[in-house]
Formats: C-alpha cells, sequence, structure tokens
C-alpha cells in the first residue's frame, strides 16, 4: 500500500481607458504604494521576506497540487496507464475537474519579484506554473467529455485520442510537483525551527510557540507514517516519534488550560487542539496495528483501494488525513487578536 505524499504545508502571508487626470492620479498612487513597499520591505528581517515569498508558493501544494494528483488518481483508477480506455471497461468514473487556480498562478507570479532571490526555487516554481498551464486544459476538456458521457457518442474515440495527453500532462506536472515541492518544503521547514527558537528566546513557551511546537512534531510524525507495507514502520522509532509529539500536545494542552484566557484570544484554537488529539490517536492506532497485526485482510485492503480508510483501524492513510486537518486548523488560526498574558 502505498501513500500518497501530498501532505499538507502548514504556513509561517493595471486598468485601461482611464483619462489624462485619472492616469495622473493612478500614478502618484502606484508611486506611493512603491514607497510604502520598499520601506516596509526595508523593516523585514530576512526570514520574514522568505516568508513572504514562501506564502505566494504554499497554496499552489497544498491545494492546486492535491487538485492535480486526484484527478489523475481517479482516471488511473479505471483507466490503465499503458493502453488507455478500451470501451470495454465495466466502469467509466472520467476525471475530476481542475477549478480556477488563480490563487496559486498569482502567488507564484508575485513570489517571483520578492526577495530573498533563489534560483533554484524560482526556476522550479516556473517549472510547475508551465506544468500546470499544460495540464489544466487538458484535464478540463476530458472532464467535460466523460462528464456529459460523450464516450457513448463517438464509441470512445476522443477517449482514445486524450489519454496520451493526459498521460503526458501528468508525468510532466508529478515531476515538476516533486522537485518545487521539496524545496518550497525546504525551506519552510527551516524558517518553522528559526522561528520556533526565536518566539522561545524572546517570549518563551507562549500560546504561538505551542502550536508551533506541536506542528513541528507532527510533520515528524506524518513523515514516519509513511510507509509502503506497514511492516516497513521501524516500531522502536515510531514509538519515540510518536512520544515526542505526545508529550508536545500534552505540554500545548496544560498551557491552554492554565492560560485559558490567552487560548480563547485565538478563535478556534480549541478547534486545533482537537485535532490534536485525533493525529494522535490515528498514530496510536497504527502504532497498535503495526505491533499487533501487520497484516490487512483481503476486505480491509479493498477498503483502503476505495479511499475509506476511516473504516481500516490503523492505517498510514488515516494518519496523513488527520495530519493535513490538523495543518488546516493551526492555518486558519485567527491571530489578530491574540495577547500573550
Amino acid at each position: 500500500m502505498m501513500v500518497n505524499r501530498s501532505y499538507v504545508v502548514a504556513l509561517v502571508l493595471g486598468m485601461g481607458g482611464v483619462t489624462g487626470c485619472d492616469k495622473l492620479a493612478e500614478a502618484v498612487a502606484a508611486q506611493a504604494q512603491e514607497a510604502a513597499t520598499e520601506a516596509a520591505q526595508a523593516n523585514l528581517t530576512e526570514d520574514d521576506k522568505l516568508g513572504a515569498k514562501l506564502d505566494g508558493y504554499i497554496p499552489c501544494i497544498n491545494d492546486t497540487s492535491r487538485r492535480v494528483r486526484d484527478a489523475e488518481s481517479r482516471y488511473f483508477d479505471w483507466a490503465d496507464p499503458k493502453t488507455g480506455p478500451t470501451g470495454k471497461e465495466s466502469t467509466v468514473y472520467g476525471l475530476f475537474e481542475i477549478s480556477d487556480q488563480t490563487t496559486c498562478i498569482d502567488g507564484i507570479k508575485k513570489s517571483a519579484e520578492l526577495e530573498p532571490r533563489d534560483g533554484d526555487m524560482e526556476a522550479a516554481a516556473q517549472e510547475y506554473l508551465a506544468a500546470l498551464t499544460e495540464a489544466m486544459p487538458v484535464v478540463n476538456e476530458a472532464y467535460k467529455y466523460y462528464e456529459q458521457e460523450d464516450f457513448k457518442d463517438d464509441k470512445f474515440a476522443k477517449a482514445k485520442d486524450m489519454h496520451p495527453k493526459l498521460v503526458a500532462a501528468f508525468e510532466k506536472f508529478a515531476k515538476a510537483d516533486d522537485k518545487f515541492r521539496v524545496l518550497v518544503i525546504e525551506k519552510n521547514e527551516a524558517l518553522q525551527e528559526r522561528l520556533l527558537a526565536r518566539i522561545e528566546k524572546e517570549e518563551g513557551r507562549n500560546l504561538s510557540f505551542q502550536n508551533k511546537f506541536v506542528m513541528s512534531k507532527a510533520k515528524k510524525l506524518v513523515e514516519a507514517s509513511d510507509v509502503k507495507n506497514l511492516k516497513d514502520i521501524d516500531l522502536a522509532k515510531y514509538e519515540t516519534v510518536l512520544g515526542d509529539y505526545e508529550k508536545a500536545v500534552d505540554e500545548m494542552q496544560k498551557y491552554v488550560a492554565d492560560h485559558k484566557a490567552e487560548a480563547d484570544s485565538v478563535s478556534t484554537f480549541s478547534m486545533f487542539v482537537d485535532q490534536s488529539d485525533a493525529l494522535r490517536k490515528a498514530a496510536k492506532d497504527l502504532m497498535r496495528r503495526r505491533r499487533d497485526k501487520p497484516e490487512y485482510t483481503k476486505d480491509e485492503l479493498e477498503s483502503l483501494a476505495r479511499g475509506s480508510h476511516h473504516s481500516v483501524e490503523g492505517n498510514p492513510e488515516a494518519v496523513l488525513s488527520a495530519y493535513n486537518d490538523l495543518v488546516g486548523r493551526s492555518n486558519s488560526l485567527n491571530w489578530h487578536w491574540y495577547k500573550q498574558e
């Protein structure tokens, strides 16, 4: 069983046809905005700048990549990658649509202009963007064809014609996505570690620290859960990683209990705490499964193949799902009114 490693990444943030007077006012406003931006940039640390740059890339990994990969998985669930649709399939699922990805596309373009300059990451981002813009029309054309069941009218003629185009688009995107993902995650993780150390030094192990500390341990936990087979898990090492995560969660929960007003100042923080326990439960189920009966029954394997990981106790996909939900809770926390006690 292969786990899809597209886990979510925790976040660290011209008009035409106008008259002459309007153009002058617009130019003045643009200059003022540019000056303000330059002034703001001058006051940012290098890590602040890197965080802003990564903020343009991370939505691509968290949302866009998942959508393209899900479309690919859906298609290959029923269509043979080598032969393509034959017209003899018992079930034709089609594939998923890739909806508007303006946030990702605009984010890449904006980040390309931001400091710090990083040739490798910027080149990978452009390669990713090229693969995405090539894949979207191909995938969406196929989506429409299958959604409208046009294969019933042309005896799969267009399905057979589209197949090599889909395979090529998916392969090109997967290659670009893997390269881009590695670079962004590497930069983001190093940034998070530095931020965590800075918060602890300057503010102590406050609520913000607790959030980021739990996320750092959760990331290691989901990486340890990424296995092809249960027997690939080194049980002793997994128990250590799980134990580190549990200690972080326990510390956070005690802090929240002792500093209720502070925790209440961040909306939905209680949901983040609850989801941290959900991840703990999923990881403990996986650890117990590995320890007690590291084999799945035929029915369980069929359930996992259908994506029904919640119905099978102790499996890597459940850990991945719980982790992605935890990242979603973390990324949605509103720190606007946060005040340390």
